[in-house]
C-alpha cells in the first residue's frame, strides 16, 4: 500500500476541524455553560473563602483550569463574570429601594444599606473579589470590576440627578468614583469594627453623600430622573463587563 500523501488536498465534503482542547456545541450551548460554571465557582468560593485559587475554583465547579480559562479569560475575567451575575441581584433591590420613596437622605441610606447588607451577608465572596485588586496591572482601585461597574451606574445616576436640578453635572464621574471608593472603604473599617448598629452606618453614609450633592443645589432626588437614567446604566455596566473580557495575559501565573 503506497503511504498516505501529506500533502493531499482535504475532502471538502468531511467537517471542518476544530482546535485541540475547544468542545463541539453552539454558541447558545456555550453560554449555558458558562452560567453553569459560573454558579458552581460561586458556590466554591463561599465554601473556600477569600483565599480561593482559580485552582481551587475549578475542581469546586467540576471543571478543569484551561476550561476556566477559556470561559473567563483570566483572573480579573472571573473576578467580572461573579461581580456582574451578583450585581443583578443588588442593582434590583436598589432600585426598590429607590422606589419606596423619603428624603433624600433616606433614600441614600436605603440604597447603601442594600449594598452593606449584601457584603454582610456574603463576606465570602466579598473579600475574593477585592482580593482581585492585587491582581490588576497597576493595583488601581477604579479598575476593580466592583468599583468600576458600580462608579459607572452611579456617575449615570448623579448626572441625571444634577441635570434635573439644573446645575453643573460635570462632576458627575468623578464624585461617583469617589463615592464609591468612600464607602467600599468606610464598609471594610465596619466590617472589622461593628463600633455601630448598620442602620447608624448607612445613614452617616448617605449624610455625607447629600451633603456633598445638596452643596451643588440639588434639593431633592426626583425618582422618575432616577428611572429615567437606568437604561443608560444598565448600558454602561454591560460595556464595563465587556471590556474586561480581554484576551488572557500570562493566566498561569495569576492563579492567585
Amino acid at each position: 500500500m503506497a503511504p498516505a500523501n501529506p500533502t493531499q488536498t482535504p475532502d471538502p465534503g468531511a467537517p471542518p476541524r476544530r482546535r485541540p482542547g475547544r468542545p463541539a456545541g453552539s454558541t447558545a450551548g456555550r453560554s449555558v455553560r458558562r452560567e453553569e460554571y459560573l454558579d458552581g465557582i460561586i458556590e466554591a468560593i463561599r465554601r473556600i473563602g477569600p483565599q480561593a485559587t482559580l485552582a481551587e475554583l475549578a475542581a469546586g465547579a467540576g471543571m478543569s483550569k484551561p476550561v476556566l480559562y477559556d470561559h473567563f479569560t483570566d483572573r480579573l475575567g472571573l473576578t467580572a463574570a461573579v461581580v456582574g451575575k451578583l450585581s443583578e441581584t443588588v442593582a434590583a433591590d436598589a432600585m426598590l429601594a429607590v422606589l419606596s420613596g423619603g428624603e433624600p437622605e433616606q433614600l441614600l441610606a436605603k440604597t447603601f444599606d442594600v449594598f452593606v447588607a449584601f457584603v454582610e451577608s456574603e463576606p465570602q465572596i466579598y473579600g475574593w473579589v477585592i482580593r482581585a485588586a492585587g491582581d490588576l496591572p497597576a493595583g488601581g482601585l477604579s479598575e476593580l470590576p466592583m468599583a468600576t461597574e458600580a462608579g459607572t451606574h452611579l456617575s449615570k445616576m448623579i448626572g441625571s440627578v444634577l441635570r434635573a436640578a439644573g446645575v453643573d453635572s460635570g462632576g458627575a464621574e468623578p464624585w461617583a468614583f469617589g463615592t464609591v471608593g468612600f464607602v467600599l472603604s468606610a464598609t471594610d473599617w465596619w466590617l472589622n469594627r461593628r463600633s455601630m448598629s448598620r442602620q447608624d452606618f448607612v445613614d452617616y453614609l448617605a449624610k455625607f453623600v447629600w451633603g456633598g450633592l445638596s452643596s451643588a443645589g440639588v434639593v431633592k432626588i426626583d425618582i422618575l430622573t432616577v428611572l429615567a437614567a437606568v437604561p443608560a446604566m444598565v448600558d454602561a455596566g454591560r460595556a464595563v463587563m465587556d471590556s474586561l473580557e480581554r484576551p488572557a495575559v500570562g493566566g498561569e501565573g495569576r492563579d492567585r
